[in-house]
């Protein structure tokens, strides 16, 4: 126990990080503080690849973020466009609506009027025979 913590005070002396199996294998001060400084260049390298590594998955997903909102984007456009034709379309059909709701009610007139017409008709014939009936008799 002792040993592990002299470890740790010269792994924060020395500014080196230890593996913890180095530390747990380590029997001597210096094989770790020699494997520290080994660890130390090791993990600079691996520390530039890794920085260098999340950098492109940044760009990377930074490019598919750009991609996504301009796929958005051109769909609300088009979205705001059929709304547009379907604001239109109802527009189109109210009117339509309203011009044959206006011609089914001329209709209507029209045949009110031409039985209006057919019923004097009809009463100016019975009217007719009746005093062609009262003439003759």
């Amino acid at each position: 126990m002792k040993s592990n913590t002299d470890m740790h005070i010269d792994k924060f002396n020395n500014d080196t990080a230890v593996s913890a199996d180095a530390k747990i294998k380590g029997g001597a001060k210096e094989e770790t503080q020699n494997v520290g400084s080994a660890g130390f260049d090791s993990e600079d390298m691996v520390s530039a690849f890794l920085y260098d590594r999340l950098q492109r998955e940044v760009i990377n997903l930074r490019k598919s973020c750009e991609v996504k909102n301009n796929t958005l984007t051109a769909k609300d456009d088009e979205i705001k466009m059929l709304m547009r034709k379907v604001d239109a379309l109802s527009k189109a059909i109210e009117v339509e609506s309203k011009k044959i709701k206006r011609e089914a009610a001329a209709r209507e007139k029209e045949a009110i009027s031409t039985k209006a017409d057919e019923n004097k008709k009809i009463r100016n014939t019975d009217s007719s025979k009746r005093r062609v009936a009262k003439a003759s008799s």
